[in-house]
């Protein structure tokens, strides 16, 4: 069974990430680290329509990290979740599934988002695709990355035959 989860969930790692599309239905930004900073202007344009939930590890770099996106973007939810002492390793790819349901679980909601755009639409307006990417910062060029945080941030083919 997997979870829904209509927020943006940002975690440090593609093995986090991984991890959870497992037993999560949900977009998932990885950070790569410090990345975050080179893509704090497109989750700007993210947290004015959807709830970003921080779900870093809980080590200096983790923290390192959610402060600076808490700095930056302000009403984030940052989910801490605490690790047994006896552990070696402290990280979301670490942590048992049900803990992090257990964490998850007050924002999980019923349906699956459907997305805003589909892969033959964003075609059709790919002659646009550098002011597209302009408008909204987005970083990175591939068709399958654009179309994926241009859903993220609910665009409909309506708002691409503007620009």
């Amino acid at each position: 069974m997997k979870y829904n989860l209509n927020a943006l969930l940002i975690v440090e790692g593609q093995n986090d990430k991984s991890y959870l599309s497992n037993f999560l239905n949900s977009h998932i930004f990885v950070t790569d680290g410090f990345d975050a900073k080179r893509q704090i202007d497109y989750l700007k344009e993210v947290i004015q329509v959807r709830q970003i939930i921080l779900l870093l590890d809980p080590d200096p770099d983790g923290r390192k990290i959610a402060q600076f996106l808490l700095d930056n973007l302000g009403e984030c939810l940052n989910i801490y979740i605490d690790y047994p002492l006896t552990s070696k390793k402290h990280g979301v790819f670490e942590c048992d599934k049900d803990t992090i349901i257990k964490y998850l679980q007050p924002y999980f909601v019923d349906e699956p988002e459907a997305p805003t755009l589909s892969m033959s639409t964003l075609l059709r307006y790919i002659d646009k695709k550098d002011k597209i990417i302009a408008k909204y910062h987005i970083i990175g060029k591939t068709n399958k990355n654009l179309l994926e945080k241009l859903n993220v941030l609910k665009i409909t083919e309506n708002d691409l035959k503007l620009i």
